[in-house]
């Protein structure tokens, strides 16, 4: 059973670690204290990939995780001639990546519009019961008006 850290297991769902805490205490799943230091808490790799299940998160490769290189060295690099065909069989993978980076935009817009219908449909529903407040208030008011408006309407008759 091999433990992560907190902060490498985010890595690995791409979310902030405050992110991962939120979902372990959702999903009821305790942190493992590290074994020689207890002020860290860790994760194993099967938690990670309950909670990535439950939140249909993708796991990124250990390999991404790592320091990316700026892309001013990048482009700065020279390319040897066999750089034309790396290129080529690179351009798959940024591809894939990219496609994915689509789908995963298009989840979130998803749960954008979704997320908006609920905070309307919350709306409308406070509105309802302040309304519905706001007559209670006034018809508990007319009543206890009642007897008063009566006692005046008696003595200007007379």
């Amino acid at each position: 059973m091999a433990l992560l850290p907190v902060a490498d297991g985010a890595r690995l769902l791409g979310v902030h670690p405050k992110t991962l805490q939120h979902w372990f205490q959702q999903a009821n799943v305790p942190f493992i204290t590290h074994p020689t230091d207890a002020r860290m808490k860790c994760v194993t790799e099967e938690q990670i990939q309950q909670v990535a299940a439950l939140h249909s998160r993708p796991l990124h490769a250990p390999a991404t995780i790592g320091p990316v290189k700026p892309k001013a060295q990048a482009l700065h690099t020279p390319e040897p001639e066999t750089g034309h065909q790396q290129t080529a069989q690179a351009l798959p993978t940024f591809f894939s990546q990219e496609t994915e980076l689509i789908q995963r935009l298009l989840s979130l817009e998803t749960r954008v519009v979704t997320l908006q219908e609920q905070v309307a449909q919350l709306a409308l529903t406070l509105l309802q019961e302040r309304e519905r407040s706001v007559e209670h208030r006034i018809t508990t008011l007319e009543s206890l008006m009642q007897p008063f408006t009566g006692a005046y309407r008696c003595q200007t008759s007379i």
